[in-house]
């Protein structure tokens, strides 16, 4: 993978990241702190797969 593709890996990453991170989940009366919780665990997961997509898009073997 050349420099330019690590670049536009790390561009796309990032701004997934900025609009995951942006995501504010609210408490409300009926969701748990675990519920909560779950969700952020979530969104980091996300985070982790779309890294993991953009790098094999990038770089198909």
């Amino acid at each position: 993978m050349d420099g330019g593709h690590v670049i536009e890996i790390e561009s796309h990453q990032n701004r997934f990241n900025l609009i995951i991170d942006s995501i504010v989940v609210k408490e409300k009366p009926n969701y748990s702190r675990d519920y909560l919780d779950g969700i952020y665990e979530g969104f980091e997961r996300s985070k982790e797969l779309f890294g993991e997509f953009i790098k094999e898009f990038y770089n198909p073997d």
